[in-house]
């Protein structure tokens, strides 16, 4: 059963405390044992690195990683403490499905360390599917304002009353729970998202990230209410020029990057069937694919022309690399000058001009500890 349907049962019809303890165990087992055997049991492969396979998913265009298993890298076989049965079991780790949130499972990314004399730099994207999705709603305004506002707070100021600062990280020092309630339902409004999957979404990630916090879905409807009449572009721009895009032919176009050749295209026809299901597909498309693409993009054109830069893991809005630590402020620079690229959308389904989506940068001696990077001031 899934982790869903399971996060459901808990927020709702299943009111005896024994069974919710079961369900809680079972959710929780199911955490510790993936972190132990996809984890801390991966073996590295045979020069002692930490490996990952990348594959592309051919609807999204996103990229997705998984364990090496053959013929890639051969299995290795172990017996299992518990049965003492013989298991196989693949090298590497998903790298992209690493834990970084949470009480289980978000130190692994301690283990990951670069190599002797040199750092890791983390390019991330800020707020990068949020800019996309308010260009493509030609919501200027909210363009401006995610600039100079904790947007998140903002969000979750209009559910539960109070200002912006209430809820603000950098006010705070923390992410508090309404807070974090507020960014999940603001991208449940961006992507059309129902009551219902709406609250699922709210519980099952409370429940993951330990966030002592759940709602109803009446609840859940009306803060997808007050999000949709504060920004109605969303609805009566964004999602109403997906529809009429797929009313044509069923297809939409992302824009294709610099630097990445125009004929592999940003194209996907949607063969579902015509509903909301349909809908809430096509809604998250060019948003992740534009984002992903970026990175890409970016990785691409780095590798090509500065390949001093070893790139270690694309995760759809970031990008990690390893450099000497005497390179770092050159090689940050470089990653902020190559993912603030402005992006045309003249050829996107919905044409509009270009976007720079700001890029801050991280370094740390860990995949886990990363700090943001202090870049020395020109003199």
């Amino acid at each position: 059963t899934g982790e869903e349907v399971l996060t459901s049962l808990l927020n709702g019809p299943v009111k005896n405390e024994a069974h919710r303890a079961i369900l809680e165990k079972i959710l929780e087992d199911r955490q510790v044992r993936k972190t132990i055997s996809s984890y801390l049991l991966s073996p590295p492969d045979f020069d002692g690195r930490m490996r990952t396979s990348y594959y592309i998913c051919l609807e999204t265009g996103r990229s997705a990683t998984q364990q090496q298993e053959p013929p890639i890298r051969p299995n290795i076989e172990y017996k299992d403490p518990e049965t003492g049965t013989k298991k196989r079991q693949s090298r590497g780790m998903a790298f992209q499905t690493i834990t970084k949130h949470g009480d289980i499972g978000a130190d692994i990314r301690r283990m990951l360390v670069p190599d002797e004399g040199c750092i890791f730099l983390q390019a991330d994207s800020a707020q990068a599917e949020a800019r996309v999705i308010f260009l493509l709603a030609e919501d200027y305004q909210a363009l401006k304002d995610i600039d100079t506002h904790d947007y998140h707070a903002l969000t979750a100021s209009w559910f539960f009353g109070g200002t912006e600062d209430n809820y603000s990280k950098k006010v705070l020092g923390y992410e508090s729970p309404t807070r974090f309630v507020g960014k999940t339902l603001r991208h449940a409004g961006h992507l059309g998202a129902s009551k219902r999957r709406a609250a699922i979404s709210v519980n099952t990630d409370a429940r993951k990230y330990k966030i002592n916090y759940k709602i109803s879905e009446a609840e859940a409807d009306r803060a997808l209410k007050i999000f949709h009449a504060k920004q109605p572009n969303i609805r009566g721009v964004f999602h109403a020029g997906i529809i009429e895009c797929l009313g044509r032919n069923r297809q939409l176009i992302a824009p294709v990057p610099y630097g990445i050749d125009a004929t592999t295209g940003g194209t996907r026809i949607f063969f579902e069937r015509w509903g909301d299901e349909l809908f809430r597909q096509a809604f998250s498309y060019l948003p992740q694919r534009i984002v992903s693409e970026n990175t890409k993009g970016a990785a691409l054109r780095i590798r090509r022309c500065n390949n001093w830069i070893r790139v270690i893991v694309e995760a759809h809005d970031s990008l990690l690399v390893q450099v000497k630590e005497c390179d770092a402020e050159k090689a940050a620079r470089i990653l902020k000058q190559e993912f603030e690229v402005p992006i045309d959308f003249k050829g996107c389904s919905l044409s509009r001009g270009t976007l720079v989506i700001p890029c801050e940068v991280e370094m740390g001696v860990n995949y886990k500890d990363l700090s943001k990077f202090k870049f020395m001031v020109a003199s």
